[in-house]
């Protein structure tokens, strides 16, 4: 038996038409996806901006009710901890680092796990928001609790 006709034609023509398919597709998949107006938000989704807006507003509101309701005589009690306080309510930056006296810290650690228990009842209750975000909120707790530990 010899060697099957035209081999190297139907090979080449093979891998142009696969090329020219994923080529033609991947440039023109977005512009189609914008003119169908095709969209996570139209989807039920929250977008990633306004995800993280809301997840950062209701975690420090959670914080904050938490703190208030359980520990708000002790406010002027540590500058820490006050400060802590201060930067949920003023959007302070979360990269500052302050030495918690051992009670603070236990208040602090108390505070995450009301935002943790939160965060996974907000998964359960609103589908409009993407899980990623809240696991990478709940990474983010577990982050923070780690480094006041050390």
């Amino acid at each position: 038996m010899g060697p099957f006709p035209h081999r190297d034609l139907i090979l080449f023509i093979t891998f142009i038409v696969i090329l020219a398919t994923l080529i033609i597709q991947g440039l023109t998949l977005p512009a189609l996806i914008k003119k169908l107006k095709l969209s996570d938000t139209e989807n039920g989704y929250m977008s990633e901006e306004e995800s993280e807006h809301y997840l950062r507003k209701e975690m420090r509101r959670v914080a904050l009710r938490y703190l208030n309701e359980n520990y708000k005589e002790r406010r002027s009690e540590n500058e820490y901890f006050n400060k802590l306080m201060d930067r949920w309510e003023q959007e302070d930056k979360e990269d500052s680092v302050h030495k918690f006296s051992e009670k603070s810290k236990e208040i602090y650690f108390e505070t995450l796990e009301q935002q943790r228990t939160w965060l996974r009842a907000e998964n359960r209750r609103n589908p409009n928001i993407d899980e990623e975000y809240i696991r990478h909120y709940l990474t983010r707790l577990d982050l923070e609790e780690e480094r006041l530990r050390m």
